[in-house]
């Protein structure tokens, strides 16, 4: 009885705590790619405008859920992206509570303790509770579905089906990707009990139907185009975005990009602990393999995704199967548990301020004040400058940049460019942090071939250390490319304060193990 009080005191404290943490650092700015269109959709009148008004596809569920909360408080005049944030936090708060409770079903009380307060301090869910994204909510209505799948498989009251599959047909309606982690709760309930698999994924597929059609009626609708087409472009628009090639080049490629944001976004270690966990799972315990397996299966496709948002946060529920393996492979052991949250809380906590000071906004702040001209930024930093210049903006990956450098030469127009731009792909931020993929420094810059046909100058330099710099064009005439900060060491590493991480700068600066200035 003692024990179980105990136990009952440290669960509640993990649960005030994990609250407190992410209401502390709460940001209602831009942080990310996204969030400025997100605040704009939300501050919408009209809640159909709001759904229909995004880009492809449309993430309907979060705004159906949020325009009220932003316009009650707009109505009551409080700050309305706070509130949204606030309720997002609570919505992840009653999230961890019910992964909880859902490891404690499938496996004991101490394993589901520690996979908990594991998850709820990996860099990547930490951050996707504070700022506008979408990520918190369709995990958070995903976890909701696990707990009351667990729960119906327990008690057999039909109830806990229905709320298990409207929670995941909502978190379909927020994010179509979630549809990937399907089989693992199919395998929950082959493993838990083979008889109602069919009567389990029956409704699940209604669920996922009636969502998955509201969604494509409100793109048929909004863009007057037939039903069919509405579902190709819902479903299958970006097919695109993964490589399909294959070749022994293609498959580091694949391997690189699935392993990469695992690391930076659920730390070195955690990654490292889960996969030993379970290769491990294979030889002792098949039922177990299998279901963390399906657990983090579905990152291997969503992180070939390149994203300009924050590389590898579709892959973000995976987290919580690392969670889970690593407490696994600990046994209970609160001594190794204990090193682990210190090791992720000095890992992750540092880097949580940087959302306050995000470099592409200070840098949106500054070139308001840039004379009028041509303004050339990165496709990253489009969404955060593209408002604030009050000039033409065009990004590198547009086309006739040439031919708009010599009009503007020939009419002595002004010229701007940014760092960012100058090292495309490489040093490129997303939100406040340094995109993962962005740090080799192994090929040419994209601008290269372009501008050194010109004189570029340094105009203005906004801040050294995270490498904001505004160039500007002199003439037409064939000079050296600017010199470009390596990144690869910086401060805005997400991964920075890992101790691992740490260890393999110091070793590739020892012995220039990437070979690049």
């Amino acid at each position: 009885m003692i024990l179980r009080k105990i136990k009952n005191k440290s669960l509640f404290i993990l649960i005030f705590l994990f609250f407190l943490s992410r209401i502390f650092f709460i940001t209602t700015d831009p942080v990310m790619f996204d969030s400025s269109e997100y605040a704009r959709r939300l501050s919408e009148n009209n809640l159909f405008t709001a759904i229909v008004s995004g880009h492809i596809p449309y993430h309907a569920g979060y705004i159906l859920l949020f325009w009220p909360i932003f316009n009650f408080a707009k109505f009551i005049n409080f700050s309305s992206l706070y509130l949204v944030l606030f309720s997002q936090v609570i919505l992840a708060t009653f999230s961890i509570y019910f992964f909880y409770k859902s490891v404690k079903i499938l496996f004991d009380e101490k394993t589901a303790l520690f996979s908990t307060i594991f998850a709820s301090l990996f860099p990547l869910y930490w951050i996707a509770n504070l700022t506008v994204m979408i990520e918190t909510t369709y995990v958070s209505f995903f976890i909701f579905s696990l707990y009351f799948l667990l729960l119906y498989l327990k008690k057999k009251k039909i109830f806990f089906l229905l709320l298990s599959s409207f929670f995941f047909g909502f978190s379909f309606f927020i994010q179509f990707s979630v549809i990937l982690w399907l089989p693992f709760l199919i395998a929950l309930c082959y493993f838990l009990n083979k008889k109602i698999v069919y009567k389990v994924s029956l409704y699940f597929l209604i669920s996922l139907s009636l969502f998955g059609s509201i969604s494509v009626y409100l793109l048929a609708y909004s863009s007057s185009i037939s039903f069919a087409n509405a579902f190709l472009v819902s479903y299958f628009s970006h097919q695109g975005d993964i490589p399909k090639d294959f070749s022994i080049y293609d498959f580091f490629v694949y391997l690189r990009n699935f392993i990469i944001p695992l690391l930076r976004n659920n730390t070195n270690l955690i990654v490292i602990l889960g996969f030993i966990s379970i290769f491990k799972l294979f030889f002792s315990n098949k039922k177990y393999f299998w279901l963390l397996f399906l657990l983090v299966l579905p990152s291997i496709i969503l992180n070939q995704a390149w994203d300009s948002l924050f590389f590898g946060r579709h892959s973000v529920i995976t987290g919580f199967g690392l969670a889970i393996l690593t407490s696994l492979l600990i046994n209970k052991n609160i001594k190794y548990a204990f090193l682990i949250i210190l090791y992720l809380i000095f890992t992750t906590f540092p880097q949580l301020p940087l959302l306050k000071n995000v470099p592409y906004l200070v840098e949106a702040n500054f070139v308001k004040n840039l004379p009028k001209g041509l303004l050339i930024i990165s496709h990253f930093e489009k969404p955060y400058i593209k408002e604030s210049y009050n000039g033409e903006v065009l990004s590198t990956i547009e086309g006739g940049l040439e031919e708009k450098l010599n009009e503007y030469l020939k009419n002595r127009k002004k010229i701007f460019i940014t760092s960012s731009a100058v090292s495309d792909p490489y040093g490129l931020y997303s939100g406040p942090y340094l995109h993962s993929l962005s740090l080799s420094y192994k090929h040419s810059y994209l601008l290269k071939p372009l501008l050194t046909k010109y004189l570029v100058y340094e105009y203005k330099k906004i801040s050294e250390e995270d490498n904001l710099i505004i160039y500007s064009i002199a003439k037409k005439e064939k000079s050296s490319y600017p010199a470009v900060k390596n990144m690869r060491a910086s401060r805005r590493r997400i991964d920075f304060f890992d101790p691992i991480t740490q260890i393999w700068l110091y070793l590739d600066k020892k012995f220039k193990i990437l070979h690049s200035p």
